[in-house]
């Protein structure tokens, strides 16, 4: 009898230390299977978005052998990768047999051309890649590097000069449109048009300036045609002499029409100074983006250099 009672006394269950030890130590192991599993997943993707641009490769360099010198265009393309697979896909025909693949799965994205037969992590210039969507910019003379083409007059000043001048440190590129005050002081203004009407939306106008004066007041100044409603900005900035400011504004487009990104200087300056604006930008949306063109990173131009619309990933 005093053994059984002795027995059922030693007999305990865990302490609460010993209970948070195991659980920790199955937390632990769960997030360490949860990584390799996780890891295993990415490596799979990955490796299903490279074999997808390999293959696109070897079809598309196999296809050159009977026609040199050319790439396919993208009905061929997609003939060529399997109709049924064509959404994996987004291609670029270039000239003399230059092509561009962006092959993606589950959002995983590698890209080959006719230079880079091995898959390399992302996407060719101008595609999606990796989950994120190209934007677009609506402007077509955004940095003055050509021309001052497209770019207009906002408000009537005479006697004032207007150049396209280069400078060490613009914006984008080597060039800005330089205004210089009349004998009063005037500078008016100046924007850039879109190449064409907008559809009804909601879009960011931006535009990058500097003055020589810290006195200048200045207005972003953002309007449509007369098809729709003006969307213009009377609260001004100032800003230390020399310094490069950016100025945004969200437009809303009532009814379809061209709009107009610029700004408008106040009559306070002296017939020395001058005004600088560069890197025009209109995009789509209410999102605002750091500024690009088909001359960045990833972008590409719609149609001629400095004289079309362009589109890239955001920078």
């Amino acid at each position: 009898m005093h053994m059984w009672a002795s027995k059922q006394t030693s007999s305990r269950g865990f302490t609460i230390v010993e209970l948070l030890i195991v659980v920790v130590v199955i937390a632990i192991l769960a997030a360490i299977t949860i990584v390799s599993y996780n890891g295993i997943q990415n490596r799979a993707k990955s490796a299903a978005a490279q074999a997808a641009a390999s293959q696109a490769f070897k079809k598309i360099t196999l296809w050159q052998i009977e026609n040199p010198s050319t790439s396919p265009d993208l009905n061929t393309f997609n003939t060529l990768v399997g109709n049924s697979n064509a959404s994996k896909y987004q291609y670029t025909q270039g000239a003399n047999g230059a092509f561009c693949i962006t092959a993606t799965e589950n959002s995983i994205s590698y890209k080959v051309s006719e230079t880079l037969s091995t898959p390399a992590l992302g996407g060719c210039p101008g595609h999606n890649a990796n989950g994120v969507s190209t934007i677009a910019n609506l402007l077509t003379n955004t940095s003055l590097e050509t021309d001052i083409a497209n770019i207009q007059n906002i408000g009537n000043v005479s006697g004032r000069t207007v150049n396209r001048v280069q400078v060490s440190d613009a914006v984008n590129g080597s060039y800005v449109f330089r205004i210089t005050a009349n004998s009063s002081g005037q500078f008016g203004g100046y924007g850039s048009m879109s190449s064409q009407a907008l559809p009804v939306g909601t879009y960011v106008g931006s535009l990058w300036i500097r003055s020589t004066s810290s006195s200048l007041n200045i207005n972003p100044y953002f309007e449509g045609s007369a098809s729709k409603t003006v969307v213009s900005d009377t609260g001004g900035s100032t800003a230390p002499a020399g310094t490069w400011r950016r100025i945004t504004r969200t437009i809303n487009v009532t009814s379809p029409g061209t709009v107009k990104v610029g700004f408008l200087a106040a009559n306070n300056g002296t017939s020395t100074d001058y005004v600088e604006v560069d890197a025009f930008m209109l995009t789509s949306g209410s999102t605002i983006y750091n500024f690009a063109n088909g001359s960045s990173t990833n972008w590409v131009w719609d149609g001629g250099t400095d004289s079309s619309t362009s589109y890239g990933l955001p920078l």
